[in-house]
């Protein structure tokens, strides 16, 4: 009877047995643990959620994210020449009138070399001397110089100069007058504001009057007496200025837009110079229709979008205005 009740016992061990590794393995009906039930719970899930049924699970790449990339602002650079009589514009009022006709973050750097002839009457205290002396026509060049602000006193600002012409005869002419020497200046600035001042004439007498005085031989001129006697009218003096811009826009660069911008932009920079509207937009009329406009390139060329039509007309254009501000 005991080995029958051993013999029980053992079977009621081994069924407990058996039952709690069915219960443990989720339904396992050889009481064994398989490798693959070794596998952690996320990757079993993983395998789950494998829409494809291959058993690969490799998750899926993120989404790339889409940006939208701003076009890089263009680039154009600006040639247009501006006449005008009396007065003329200055870089400050270039480049602030072109920039107020373009959208928020452009920007305008303007550059020029402006052209004139300065006539100057003179009571024979250099003419004519100056035809045949050096020194005299060295010291009022720098006189000359100084009085428009384009030499330091040492030397001539970079791009700069003035040239005396030849003395010419004033004949018939009333006061003190005797010559007219007309002295051709070519400077990176306005120098028109400086001419038309009240005192230029007797600014220039004293400039002279140094210049003279420093030479390796000294000439003496006496700068109150030649103040007097000098003349200088700055309503007559044409100035004709060539302008490089160099624009940076998102604006669209082309003919028509150009030629708007540039219009109104000289108009109204001649207008804050002293110039009259009307022949300040005669004169902004005239320098749209100069322009050249090239657009940067890949490779450091460019392409040119707008000009003129041809240098004869652009000439003609330009001659026609300066005559209209005579009448």
């Amino acid at each position: 009877m005991r080995c029958v009740a051993r013999a029980a016992l053992v079977l009621l061990l081994a069924a407990a047995a058996t039952a709690q590794s069915g219960s443990s393995d989720g339904g396992s009906s050889d009481g064994l643990i398989d490798d693959d039930d070794m596998v952690d719970d996320g990757s079993r899930a993983g395998s789950a959620m494998d829409s494809s049924g291959s058993g690969d699970s490799t998750p899926e790449p993120e989404p790339e994210q889409t940006t939208l990339d701003t076009a890089p602002p263009t680039v154009a650079t600006v040639v247009t020449t501006v006449a005008s009589v009396g007065s003329a514009a200055n870089k400050a009022h270039l480049e602030a009138q072109l920039l107020a006709t373009l959208p928020a973050g452009s920007t305008v750097v303007a550059a020029m070399v402006q052209k004139a002839s300065i006539p100057l009457g003179d009571d024979g205290t250099l003419c004519p001397a100056i035809d045949s002396d050096a020194a005299h026509k060295g010291a009022a060049e720098q006189g000359m110089g100084e009085a428009t602000g384009i030499h330091s006193g040492s030397a001539w600002k970079a791009g700069c100069s003035i040239a005396a012409g030849a003395c010419v005869s004033a004949s018939g002419r009333r006061r003190m007058q005797t010559h007219t020497i007309a002295f051709a200046s070519e400077a990176t600035e306005d120098i028109s504001a400086e001419v038309k001042g009240g005192s230029f004439a007797a600014t220039f007498a004293t400039r002279l009057s140094a210049a003279a005085a420093a030479l390796p031989t000294p000439i003496v001129i006496d700068a109150a007496a030649y103040a007097a006697a000098a003349t200088v009218d700055p309503t007559a003096i044409a100035y004709e200025t060539v302008v490089t811009y160099t624009v940076t826009t998102a604006a669209p660069v082309t003919a028509a837009a150009m030629t708007g911008h540039l219009t109104a932009a000289i108009t109204e920079a001649l207008v804050a110079s002293g110039v009259d509207r009307t022949d300040a937009a005669t004169a902004a009329t005239a320098a749209a229709a100069t322009m050249v406009v090239t657009v940067a390139g890949s490779g450091g060329g460019g392409v040119a979008v707008a000009s003129a039509k041809t240098a004869a007309v652009s000439a003609g254009i330009v001659a026609a205005a300066v005559g209209a501000m005579f009448l």
